[in-house]
């Protein structure tokens, strides 16, 4: 008879071992694990490792991406300085921008782009490489995330309006700068606001050489 009960415990206490192993144990602040809860956290974990490998996978196709274009813009660069150290101020005039633009205009056009791709930018209008004043080089720093930043220069660089070259490109982490020289602008009175989110700008042609412009977007993408 003793050695009964000690079989039905020993069934027992196998029956609740594998219970226990299989569903877990929570009594009170104790809380073990079973194998089926372990097996889907692993399944948990593997998922958010892969996404993690894959959104690394795709900051480096981008990162290369981005190289590339900043190697054949270096290129191009080169071959337009050796370009211009040959060329008279009347040929550099020719081949410079031939669109002639307001303020306004360009705030409006740039603006646009810095609200869709959800960046801050700052523009400023200075002095270009050109003796003629209606030319000037525009300096632009935009705050963002990577992919937001990226989207913004595409959209410019593919504004046919706009005929913008990027040169004097740099970029960190969330910001970049770059400069898009002898930018053709007309030289009346104009006053520019430009509205993103909440902020505003207001600029004078006529000061252009020393105004700070800047659009921002509250709605930035994360």
């Amino acid at each position: 008879m003793r050695k009964l009960l000690i079989s039905i415990l020993l069934i027992l206490l196998i029956i609740m071992a594998a219970l226990c192993i299989k569903n877990g144990i929570n009594i009170g602040p104790l809380h073990v694990l079973g194998v089926s809860q372990i097996q889907a956290a692993n399944d948990n974990l593997t998922g958010k490792i892969n996404e993690a490998k894959t959104a690394n996978q795709n900051y480096e196709n981008m990162l290369s991406k981005l190289k590339e274009d900043i190697s054949a813009l270096t290129q191009s660069k080169e071959e337009c300085l050796s370009r211009i150290n040959s060329s008279t101020e009347s040929q550099l005039q020719d081949a410079t921008q031939t669109k002639n633009y307001t303020i306004e205009y360009l705030w409006s056009k740039v603006g646009n782009h810095a609200t869709k791709e959800g960046v801050v930018i700052k523009m400023d209008v200075t002095s270009g490489s050109i003796a003629n004043s209606e030319y000037r080089n525009l300096e632009f720093t935009v705050t963002g995330n990577y992919l937001a930043i990226t989207n913004f220069i595409t959209e410019l660089e593919n504004d046919s309006t706009l005929e913008f070259t990027i040169d004097n490109f740099s970029m960190t982490q969330n910001q970049c700068t770059f400069t898009v020289k002898d930018v053709k602008i007309q030289q009346e009175q104009t006053t520019v606001t430009t509205n993103a989110g909440n902020s505003s700008t207001t600029n004078t042609a006529n000061n252009a050489r020393n105004s700070t412009n800047e659009v921002q977007n509250t709605n930035t993408v994360e």
